[in-house]
């Protein structure tokens, strides 16, 4: 599928769309049962890097969404359907290089350029719409609010929040992943360290094996295993 003019940076399926973001500044929507280009968003500054798609939805947590990151130091949250930007998160201090679903609905991890690792939620912004279960607990009761109206043709609003940052890295972070179990959250970047998180952000270990920037992190659907590819040429 030819749906860019430059280098593709990151791709993620919403059921059967791919999203491919690219370095010709935008993000492409290709049908892939067909192979034709259904959608391209513009709305980035500059290079395109970053897309993710979350591994659930709830209403509460806003609904189909999906997010993508560029050059521009930019996290925007996307209405799946109508496509359009409905929050933009702008705290990261340098380009967001990667994005990654958690399993909490709503929830991202974003790898910063200036070296921090963010986690951004998601919410519907209407009465009722609590999020996360957990998160519901701990809120304290309020008073009624009232819908805001929404006009035919554009997306319910959201809201949107930092909920940590994450510094534990001496140069750029360019890969970010979670575990499928929620526990665990991963970086590497410049400094050729991968470092491992637990789930509120602590830091539990650090991984110094490679001889160059890391580039790319996964961890097995069990939670059990972690691999890393460097500009070094391997695969630990």
């Amino acid at each position: 599928v030819a749906a860019h003019d430059d280098t593709v940076e990151a791709l993620a399926f919403a059921g059967d769309t791919l999203l491919s973001a690219g370095d010709d500044e935008r993000v492409v929507l290709t049908d892939a049962r067909t192979g034709k280009k259904v959608g391209a968003l513009t709305e980035h500054v500059g290079r395109c890097l970053s897309v993710a798609v979350p591994l659930r939805t709830s209403d509460g947590s806003g609904g189909a969404i999906f997010a993508t990151g560029g050059a521009d130091k930019m996290l925007k949250i996307w209405d799946a359907a109508l496509r359009r930007v409905v929050v933009n998160f702008d705290q990261s201090g340098g380009p967001v290089w990667c994005v990654a679903p958690t399993p909490q609905p709503g929830r991202f991890a974003a790898a910063c350029g200036d070296g921090a690792v963010r986690i951004f939620q998601v919410r519907a912004d209407r009465p009722g719409a609590e999020g996360d279960d957990a998160d519901a607990a701990r809120r304290p009761e309020s008073a009624p609010q009232v819908a805001p109206t929404v006009r035919p043709g554009e997306p319910a609003p959201r809201t949107g929040s930092l909920v940590a940052t994450l510094s534990g890295h001496d140069g750029p972070v360019y890969a970010v992943a979670v575990s499928r179990n929620g526990n665990h959250i991963v970086s590497g970047g410049a400094d050729r360290k991968v470092v491992v998180w637990n789930r509120d952000g602590g830091r539990i270990r650090e991984h110094a094996e490679a001889g160059a920037d890391i580039w790319s992190l996964a961890i097995s659907p069990n939670s059990r295993w972690l691999a890393s590819v460097s500009r070094d040429g391997r695969v630990r």
